[in-house]
């Protein structure tokens, strides 16, 4: 298995894509290895070479994204600020390569779970742009950061969901305009 890594990636790639594939159409308790397998092309011993079960291949998944989000954060960040115009540029690149991924994690059927995390990654450091300082760790403080997350995500689901706004505008015009003006007059 890992004597050829390349080939190794590979596989794993297919069974996430396959995996993220299926949980755009139901939640992740009605999938099941087989299937996955069956879409990735392999047998299902190949796919237990890999992962103990379908939540396995649902964690690992989950954490190869949030590893590629910390990275980006962190590639963003210079001079101890966040660049929020790269970072900006970051997703839309990011969104290209893995929007299966997030789509699956962040759509009707993604867990909950996933979205905590995400934003337990994000609040430190997209806070200071949405809370002043003097209250950013006051009760105060973490009930804005919540709300701001939350609404952040809640707008993004909405997107992943209606995918009726480009990424673009999502990102760079309708987010930022409701993050500063608490909300857009049509």
């Amino acid at each position: 298995m890992k004597k050829q890594p390349q080939i190794t990636a590979q596989t794993m790639q297919n069974f996430t894509k396959a995996f993220c594939m299926q949980m755009m159409k139901k939640p992740v308790e009605q999938i099941t290895v087989k299937e996955i397998s069956d879409i990735a092309g392999y047998n299902r011993s190949t796919f237990y070479l890999y992962y103990s079960d379908v939540y396995d291949l649902e964690r690992q998944t989950e954490n190869e994204l949030l590893e590629k989000i910390d990275e980006m954060i962190k590639s963003c960040i210079t001079s101890g600020c966040l660049n929020i115009k790269l970072l900006i540029r970051s997703v839309l690149d990011m969104e290209q390569i893995r929007f299966d991924t997030g789509y699956a994690l962040l759509g009707k059927y993604g867990p909950p779970e996933f979205a905590q995390r995400l934003k337990q990654l994000l609040l430190p450091v997209l806070m200071p742009f949405f809370v002043n300082e003097d209250i950013l760790y006051s009760d105060e403080g973490n009930a804005l950061s919540e709300f701001y997350m939350s609404g952040i995500l809640g707008v993004v689901r909405w997107w992943i969901q209606s995918r009726n706004v480009p990424i673009e505008q999502l990102i760079c015009t309708l987010i930022p305009k409701i993050t500063n003006n608490g909300g857009l007059i049509l």
